[in-house]
């Protein structure tokens, strides 16, 4: 592989890529996905056949299966009590994805309650550091080694955390805007620049522009100041856990929320965020309490049409379809969806649920088939990413729903301190 030739395309580099994705999924993701549930095959049907992780890693080719496998068995080892490997998993995970970080006040809050808090404490604490840290080291020794041995650590790990934390070189909003809170933001700052007789675009052009036209530019500091704020009723449900037992059934719907969080009000996020969310949502569903059920079959198609602008070409339309179609037979095929019994209830769930695959499709048919094909060029040209905006502002106002109920249902598990009342409010 020429690493200096810009548009260099060869075979081999594309069937190593093919190879090594199937080959990181099906041991690590599957691996997981086996240790964390029954081992069915529904159970891993989310998994293997996610319309998003499929568009992420085997068409634009990434590595997500591998880390959202080491999410996986880092939950399931919670979930078992078995808090030291899932200090490992953690680590490891951080040293291959730093985005994790974003989530580390829900590894760092549910070991200090499940693991140290029980005591003894000094040993228990010092435990985790111990193995979390090794493996820190392990991973990241092979990068700065090399530095130090040297005399250029310093240098070295100052180039790192500037190519980690790229704060200068990225807007606010990914170019393609990711569904989140930052998309309405950015919305609202458009509409309000066109009203004014401004320009717009700043926040959006590319990714090095960082500011917005008419309302107050937040800055990275701003936003992990809300993405924290907006992980507190996961966390407080954690803190406020009776006992280690109500702690571990909070693991996944903690996970997701903190996620959801994150993917809210993180800077720069990009749309494939969303499936670290999804992930643990899946497998509260596969426990087939209904509104978990009902959570995930919406977080997923939110996350499917999250990622397919990534595949901006009209080659890839075909494949799009493909997996939209393939992800509502999964949905329907693995998780039916699950009504409340009868009455008022049963209508305005199912409305709900229908006109929100009815909005979607509508959108994906705007995007990909009656702007290119029906709507006159100059008018394309000029309004080009007006579809691209509908989808990401639409998508945005899902995602804040679910957090909003996550919400909810983990402030109602704080207050009581008990997280049966969690799982009793989705039955």
């Amino acid at each position: 592989v020429d690493e200096t030739q810009i548009d260099y395309a060869s075979l081999a580099c594309v069937r190593f890529q093919r190879a090594t994705v199937l080959a990181t999924e099906f041991v690590v993701l599957g691996g997981a996905v086996r240790a964390a549930t029954a081992g069915t095959a529904r159970d891993a049907a989310p998994f293997a056949l996610s319309a998003a992780l499929i568009a992420v890693d085997h068409v634009h080719f990434q590595y997500n299966g591998l880390v959202l496998g080491l999410l996986i068995f880092a939950l399931a080892s919670l979930r078992r009590g078995a808090h030291v490997p899932a200090a490992v998993a953690f680590a490891g995970l951080l040293c291959l994805k730093h985005l994790f970080l974003t989530i580390a006040p829900f590894f760092g809050v549910y070991l200090l309650r499940a693991h140290v808090a029980p005591g003894p404490v000094v040993q228990r604490f010092l435990e985790l550091g111990l193995a979390a840290g090794l493996t820190a080291v392990a991973c990241v020794s092979p990068l700065l080694g090399p530095a130090a041995a040297a005399g250029r650590a310093p240098a070295a790990f100052r180039e790192l955390l500037g190519r980690l934390f790229p704060f200068g070189d990225r807007g606010l909003v990914h170019s393609y805007w990711a569904p989140n809170a930052w998309a309405l933001y950015v919305f609202l700052d458009r509409v309000l620049a066109k009203a004014a007789g401004r320009g717009g675009g700043g926040a959006t052009r590319g990714l090095v522009e960082t500011k917005v036209e008419v309302l107050p530019g937040p800055g990275p500091k701003v936003c992990l100041a809300l993405t924290l704020f907006a992980q507190l009723p996961a966390l407080l449900a954690l803190a406020r856990a009776r006992d280690v037992s109500s702690v571990r059934k909070l693991a996944y719907p903690a996970a997701a929320h903190t996620a959801l969080a994150a993917f809210l009000f993180g800077w720069h996020v990009h749309e494939k965020f969303l499936l670290v969310a999804v992930a643990p949502l899946a497998l509260l569903a596969l426990e087939g309490r209904p509104l978990d059920v009902f959570v995930y079959r919406h977080a997923a198609r939110l996350a499917t049409f999250a990622v397919l602008p990534l595949l901006p070409g009209g080659a890839e339309l075909g494949t799009k379809i493909l997996l939209v179609i393939g992800e509502e037979f999964l949905l329907n095929a693995c998780f039916p969806a699950a009504w409340p019994a009868a009455g008022p209830a049963r209508r305005v769930a199912r409305a709900a649920e229908a006109a929100h695959g009815l909005v979607l499709f509508g959108l994906f048919l705007l995007k990909e088939v009656v702007y290119p094909c029906f709507v006159p060029a100059r008018l394309a040209a000029r309004f080009e990413f007006l579809p691209l905006m509908l989808w990401s502002v639409y998508g945005a106002v899902g995602v804040v729903g679910l957090a909003a109920a996550s919400s909810w249902r983990l402030l109602g598990a704080a207050a009581r301190g008990d997280a049966g009342a969690w799982e009793r409010d989705a039955d």
